[in-house]
């Protein structure tokens, strides 16, 4: 899909669908590769997404790499774009430990629970175009890791109803932290980021040559 988490037309899947690859990973199971199949919508005939059986325990972490292929546009260079995606639940700062041991993909966006904001300790700076007026605020500790270093990069961030809060600049030296507000929903509040980093390493995938790695997680 176009759309992020919205079903797609049939026509699209088939250029994805041996790409796609997704795993969980929990402190009882370890790392289990999850099966996906494109299957159609119940509510809808002409729209399909891929589907997977997921067996965890909380706290968990789902993940999935795709290689989508060589793309070439206009006079820029030609590059081959690599898409990640991870989803953390209920993830305290004991569960970390357990995480890392976890397989990484190339770039990840990682976002810490630090504290909620009732705390009277708990500070961190807001976003220039994040309100938090009236809203549950949590803070968290933002980095983002290319091969399991940091480095620095722009991170846009979204809550679970799809409203875009801002964006920061992580360090290579040290994880970024911030004030995001949260939406309400049930049952939890989510909270969505993007990045993005350029390895300028030529290659050739599938016969097509390359001059860029294009990371977006």
């Amino acid at each position: 899909s176009e759309t992020g988490n919205d079903p797609g037309m049939p026509s699209l899947y088939p250029l994805v669908a041996d790409k796609v690859h997704v795993w969980s990973h929990d402190k009882a199971s370890g790392i289990q590769n999850i099966t996906v199949a494109v299957e159609s919508c119940p509510d809808s005939s002409k729209l399909v997404q891929l589907q997977g059986p997921l067996d965890a325990t909380l706290p968990f972490l789902l993940a999935q790499s795709t290689t989508y292929g060589v793309y070439a546009h206009g006079s820029n260079p030609p590059m081959l774009l690599k898409y990640y995606s991870h989803m953390y639940t209920d993830v305290h700062a004991v569960d970390w430990i357990e995480r890392m041991r976890g397989r990484q993909t190339d770039l990840e966006v990682v976002l810490q629970y630090m504290c909620p904001l009732t705390e009277s300790d708990c500070t961190c700076p807001e976003l220039s175009h994040a309100s938090t007026t009236g809203a549950s605020t949590v803070c968290v500790a933002v980095d983002v890791r290319y091969k399991g270093k940091l480095i620095a990069a722009n991170v846009t961030f979204w809550n679970g109803t799809g409203a875009e809060l801002g964006s920061l600049q992580t360090t290579n030296t040290s994880a970024s932290s911030t004030k995001l507000p949260l939406a309400h929903a049930a049952p939890f509040a989510e909270l969505w980021a993007l990045s993005d980093f350029k390895d300028p390493t030529p290659g050739e995938f599938a016969g097509k040559p390359y001059d860029i790695v294009a990371h977006y997680a």
